[in-house]
């Protein structure tokens, strides 16, 4: 993203990222919208980062990782739900501070990427049993950032 592309957001600022020059645009914009929509803070953890996977959105300046405060991470979770852009969406409940991968990825005819992850390299459909396997991590409200 170039300097003009900052004044098109109304919350997040480039010095909210390691490396804002290498951001998708839209993502950026949709996570302004997100943060418009939930009404609070959204602090990123990680954006455009170099991994090993080839794979990872985050190479690519398409995710963050991030999370909110003052909302369930349940709420969190749903208002990202609502944002077609959010073509890849991780739950993680066992960050120090549990929160949201979301990313921006070419999913060309394949359904959206959805997944929970409990533990570090533990990824799970997200279902009913990871729901109730996670839910006092999804309900609490206090998550300080």
């Amino acid at each position: 993203m170039n300097a003009y592309d900052w004044d098109d957001m109304n919350y997040f600022k480039n010095n909210e990222f390691k490396n804002p020059d290498k951001m998708n645009y839209s993502l950026i914009y949709a996570l302004d919208k997100l943060r418009d929509f939930v009404g609070v803070q959204i602090k990123i953890h990680c954006d455009y980062e170099l991994r090993s996977n080839n794979k990872s959105q985050h190479n690519f300046g398409n995710a963050v990782d991030c999370s909110a405060s003052g909302i369930s991470l349940l709420d969190f979770y749903l208002a990202a739900e609502r944002f077609n852009i959010f073509t890849g969406i991780g739950i993680y409940t066992w960050w120090s501070t549990p929160g949201l991968h979301l990313d921006c990825r070419d999913i060309g005819n394949q359904y959206n990427a959805r997944w929970g992850c409990e533990s570090k390299g533990k990824y799970l459909k997200i279902d009913t049993d990871f729901f109730e396997r996670n839910i006092s991590v999804l309900m609490n409200a206090k998550m300080l950032l």
